[in-house]
């Protein structure tokens, strides 16, 4: 973590949007998470994140058919040692129990609970997700960055100073610390001379190799 810049827990669903080309929310989750490694973020996950995302990608969505296991558990590894996990442990399942007696939940809501109780036993203050609604119960205990309202503030930007200046800006402006051809050769928070002195600058996932279940998107 860079200075004052506070670390912000990655939601299931940025993950599957920014790993997954043919979806509506794809560009928009990229540069979200693009933003909050270059304002020095640490970036988390815990293991129920992977579990979701394996339990989403392995079923049909409205922007992809069921992916292959193989390919899957590929990702699962990359995220593993590109975003720092957050253990699920004694303390998680204590902050759990605690939270259910201050917020009314049950059923799914309890997973969500779980994301929050994660996020206070390793002092995670942020949660980047676009499901908002269920979360929005949590509000008194860690801050919302919704994917949706982020979204819009990225597509005025583009209208006011167009699409070709931020990508010059992009560009000039910045060292990259994004530039592998996959994020096996990326350490998360941890650049290695190599990848500093590349250029340009963004935020690579699963669907930026060439892959064959990802080139028809």
């Amino acid at each position: 973590m860079t200075g004052d810049v506070k670390p912000v827990f990655i939601d299931t669903n940025i993950l599957v949007y920014a790993s997954t080309a043919r979806s509506p929310l794809h560009q928009v989750a990229r540069q979200a998470l693009q933003q909050q490694y270059d304002a020095g973020a640490e970036l988390w996950i815990n293991r129920q994140i992977l579990r979701e995302y394996l339990a989403t990608l392995t079923r049909s969505q409205s922007f992809t058919d069921p992916l292959p296991i193989e390919t899957l558990l590929e990702e699962i590894q990359l995220y593993q040692s590109r975003f720092r996990i957050a253990e699920d442990n004694a303390q998680v399942t204590a902050s759990l129990l605690a939270l259910t007696q201050q917020v009314s939940v049950g059923g799914k809501q309890i997973h969500d609970a779980n994301i929050v109780a994660t996020m206070q036993v390793y002092s995670i203050d942020q949660l980047l997700t676009r499901n908002t609604i269920d979360f929005a119960r949590f509000a008194a205990f860690v801050t919302i960055l919704p994917l949706v309202k982020l979204r819009r503030k990225l597509r005025a930007h583009t209208l006011h100073v167009g699409a070709l200046a931020i990508a010059n800006y992009r560009l000039k402006a910045k060292s990259c610390l994004l530039t592998a051809p996959n994020l096996r050769d990326l350490q998360m928070g941890h650049p290695t001379p190599s990848t500093v002195a590349q250029t340009p600058c963004r935020w690579h996932m699963p669907s930026d190799q060439p892959a064959s279940r990802r080139s028809k998107y």
